[in-house]
């Protein structure tokens, strides 16, 4: 957790990701095929009474407390909770190359120890977290790396932006805090820092015409919009 200073440790925002992690965890592990499954095992039904949720998670609003309890207690520090988009093989299923030498003698190791990454969105900031992957055939050989973060440049670098999963088929995720659809999707993550596909697609948009100072602008003044909309719906 102390590897990034602006790594967030606000207890509020650490449960809410545990939250999540134990979800993926679980459905993870009731529809994976095991280790030692013979080859062409299907693998098992999700069971229906289990909703399916992500890869985008939007922490609840106050709809949710409003339509689960008669007398809700509001608590502010909700609001400024982050969504996260949880990179992982079950929403992901053809990750599982190596991104290095490109065999599929992998496998997948847990969760990324080093924690979410911050991600920059256009109207709020957001996180991101990613699963392990090791090669088997890169292990062993000098110097190279075997083990890769679907949350780290390096797994993937060697794709062009266009190539990123754009958006998970279920549906599109609506925030009831900023009245606002997330369109799901992997975020564009950089060696420092990381995009969201919505600012990535507007600063692609816009750079061709405004310098870095005018796209800051520009976002600043949509997210003031964005935040006068809000206060008038809410």
């Amino acid at each position: 957790m102390g590897n990034r200073k602006t790594q967030s440790k606000g207890e509020r925002q650490l449960r809410w990701e545990a939250e999540v992690v134990e979800y993926v965890n679980t459905i993870y592990r009731m529809t994976k095929v095991h280790g030692n499954a013979r080859a062409n095992t299907a693998p098992a039904n999700l069971r229906s009474n289990i909703p399916i949720i992500g890869p985008v998670f939007e922490p609840p609003g106050y709809l949710h407390l409003q339509k689960r309890n008669n007398s809700p207690s509001i608590e502010p520090g909700s609001t400024y909770l982050l969504a996260i988009t949880i990179v992982h093989p079950f929403f992901y299923p053809g990750l599982g190359s190596c991104p290095g030498c490109g065999s599929n003698n992998t496998n997948w190791d847990g969760w990324t120890p080093t924690g979410p990454r911050e991600v920059h969105g256009v109207c709020r900031e957001e996180r991101a977290l990613g699963y392990q992957l090791r090669c088997k055939d890169c292990k062993g050989v000098n110097g190279k790396d075997y083990c890769f973060a679907t949350t780290s440049a390096e797994f993937w670098k060697n794709h062009e932006h266009w190539e990123l999963p754009r958006k998970f088929p279920l549906a599109d995720i609506f925030s009831p805090l900023t009245h606002q659809k997330f369109q799901g999707g992997i975020p564009y993550f950089f060696s420092r820092s990381a995009a969201s596909r919505e600012l990535f697609n507007l600063i692609i948009e816009l750079r061709p015409a405004l310098t870095s100072a005018g796209i800051s602008e520009h976002i600043c003044r949509m997210f003031q919009q964005n935040l006068n909309t809000c206060t008038i719906l809410i």
